[in-house]
């Protein structure tokens, strides 16, 4: 049982039935202290629930630990997403949030402890709209690197970092998506095959436009080539258009 620190009338319960072999799974609210129970449930799978944890930002999200991995919410429980990316199947005894990093810690039984951060879903409560068949909720800001398609010393490993956009779809859809620079011209494009709920999509920071080297020099680009054989965005504002919409993001 936990109480929200967000709605001081508001109180979570889970329970699990493993001394009567009942492994269904049982989550309750109270909007009132405990005067009366919903159960929200819902969809989740036949399994015990060890942990229920409230959103640090917002009690319409939630987070469960069962013996089947996470899993979350984002409507107060009135239905429920596997969130186990990465994660072994495995029971999740304990999930702590931390409130500096927003990250969500989960404790399982025998497979170690793991770590991801929340920040894509207070991003969908505060831009999501229902009706809008995409929404993108961030688009990571690089620091500019020098080495970007080197390899390291005594290595075949190349040095690179890729642009990382999250976003939520209502359907299954096949996109394209383009990237500009403050001047229009279109350096990258590439395509994204979405599936409906959150998806993210990556690609190097380069341009992949075939042009001429005058045309290089001519938007302030330079022509040599990384050992990688790319040629990197520099620093600056770039506009990631995707099905007409529009996101800034920057190469600092």
């Amino acid at each position: 049982m936990i109480f929200s620190k967000i709605d001081s009338n508001k109180i979570y319960l889970t329970l699990n039935g493993y001394r009567i072999n009942d492994f269904n799974p049982y989550v309750f609210v109270s909007n009132d202290n405990g005067e009366t129970w919903k159960n929200i449930s819902s969809n989740l799978p036949l399994s015990p629930v060890n942990v229920i944890r409230e959103d640090i930002n917002s009690d319409k999200v939630l987070y469960v630990g069962t013996d089947n991995g996470v899993f979350v919410s984002l409507d107060s429980g009135e239905s429920w997403n596997p969130f186990s990316k990465n994660l072994n199947r495995v029971a999740v005894h304990d999930l702590v949030i931390h409130h500096g990093q927003n990250d969500l810690l989960v404790g399982t039984h025998g497979r170690s402890i793991y770590k991801t951060n929340l920040d894509i879903f207070n991003n969908y409560i505060k831009k999501y709209k229902k009706g809008n068949d995409i929404t993108i909720l961030d688009v990571s800001e690089l620091k500019f690197s020098r080495f970007w398609g080197r390899k390291a010393n005594y290595s075949d490993v190349v040095n690179n970092e890729t642009v990382n956009i999250n976003l939520y779809c209502e359907s299954d859809k096949d996109l394209e998506f383009s990237i500009v620079d403050e001047k229009g011209n279109v350096l990258n494009s590439g395509n994204a095959k979405l599936s409906e709920g959150f998806n993210t999509i990556s690609f190097l920071p380069i341009i992949n436009i075939e042009m001429s080297a005058k045309k290089l020099k001519k938007i302030s680009f330079s022509t040599n080539k990384s050992s990688d054989g790319n040629i990197y965005l520099a620093k600056g504002k770039y506009t990631l258009i995707l099905n007409n919409i529009n996101q800034t993001f920057e190469i600092k």
